[in-house]
């Protein structure tokens, strides 16, 4: 399942950013 994998990765990725300043 390399889509489910990479959905999650770029959604955690993209949440991490997000979440560090705030």
């Amino acid at each position: 399942a390399p889509i489910v994998r990479d959905a999650i990765a770029a959604h955690r990725a993209s949440l991490t950013p997000a979440a560090a300043p705030a």
